[in-house]
């Protein structure tokens, strides 16, 4: 109970040794700030004191009692002085210490707001610029919108024009076709007329045999034909059809060739039916084993007759040569990777 009323209790009024009494703070805060008022309570009691001495001068034995407090006072004087010494040093050492501190503050915010400064009229600078070219903008957008106001109107016209312009192109388009068509027609005319003979011979150059050849034996072209050829200016047109691979009995074993009348121009003239013999020979280029047969048309067959249609049905030799004749030795039936077919019409009785 004792202890807590001397050290633990708030409401024991405490006193520093000096009589002072205390409140919430701590002794040694207390004794740094209150270091001057302890002095003066010091030099109070000192003089006392030596007025109590002047007062009791009678007793040696007080004196020296006297003279040990006033020594022990003096002592507790010059420890509160250098007490209050350190204090100011520490007072001084804190003023100094908190005036580096502000001015560094004050330079680092001198130089903060220098730069603020700077960036601010920089942004001013950029303000104006982008001022300027918003006003550029509102310009142009103003034509924009002048422009989008009349654009449906451009547009429809726009549109019109494609339109006939595409009309326009299919038209030519379609005439250049046409003429296209044209073209190439007189262009085999013009072949055909090139090539043609008329006096009732054809020589026929196949080209490309091996080519044509496979073609034949895949099925993708399994025949040609010849140009067209005549037995005089103003007689019969013929031609002949070549089956590389052969056709019916000969088919995979042999060429077939067939000969074919044609509708002609001055058809009006010609004797009917078509009665002239026919050779078909398959040229030997060593000019030693040529190929040959030789037919009279039947006049009773449909293949002689006047035609009807651009060509009549063809007739001639399924068995025309073996195909494994074509590579005999001695032979030149191929040469070049081509075959030469000559057809004879016999003209006399014409």
């Amino acid at each position: 109970m004792i202890a807590h009323q001397e050290t633990e209790c708030p409401k024991n009024k405490r006193t520093c040794p000096y009589g002072c009494e205390l409140g919430d703070g701590s002794i040694e805060e207390h004794m740094e700030s209150s270091a001057v008022v302890h002095l003066d309570f010091l030099r109070d009691k000192v003089t006392i004191l030596q007025i109590h001495a002047d007062s009791v001068r009678d007793g040696s034995r007080a004196r020296e009692q006297i003279s040990a407090r006033v020594s022990c006072l003096q002592d507790q004087l010059t420890e509160c002085d250098r007490k209050r010494g350190d204090i100011e040093k520490k007072t001084e050492d804190a003023m100094q210490t908190r005036e580096r501190r502000e001015r560094s503050n004050a330079e680092q915010f001198s130089a903060e707001v220098a730069q603020l400064t700077s960036r601010n009229g920089a942004m001013n600078s950029q303000v104006d610029t982008f001022e300027g070219m918003v006003a550029v903008l509102n310009r142009e957008v103003e034509k924009v919108c002048c422009t989008l106001e009349s654009y449906p109107a451009q547009r429809s016209l726009d549109v019109e024009g494609i339109d006939f312009q595409e009309r326009k192109v299919k038209t030519i388009e379609r005439a250049l076709a046409l003429k296209d068509v044209t073209m190439a027609e007189q262009d085999l005319r013009l072949q055909a007329l090139e090539n043609a003979s008329y006096d009732g011979v054809l020589v026929w150059k196949v080209n490309e045999f091996a080519r044509k050849r496979h073609d034949a034996v895949s099925g993708r072209a399994t025949s040609i034909y010849s140009n067209a050829f005549y037995t005089g200016p103003h007689g019969y047109k013929m031609c002949c059809r070549l089956y590389l691979n052969g056709d019916g009995m000969g088919k995979g074993t042999h060429i077939s060739l067939f000969f074919v009348v044609m509708r002609g121009y001055y058809d009006a003239l010609l004797k009917w039916p078509f009665s002239q013999k026919v050779t078909l020979m398959l040229l030997d280029l060593n000019n030693r084993e040529h190929v040959q047969d030789a037919f009279r048309p039947d006049p009773t067959s449909s293949s002689f007759q006047r035609p009807t249609s651009e060509m009549n049905i063809a007739s001639g030799c399924p068995l025309f040569v073996p195909l494994s004749q074509l590579q005999r030795p001695g032979t030149a039936y191929i040469k070049d990777d081509a075959i030469f077919i000559k057809v004879v019409v016999d003209c006399k009785d014409l």
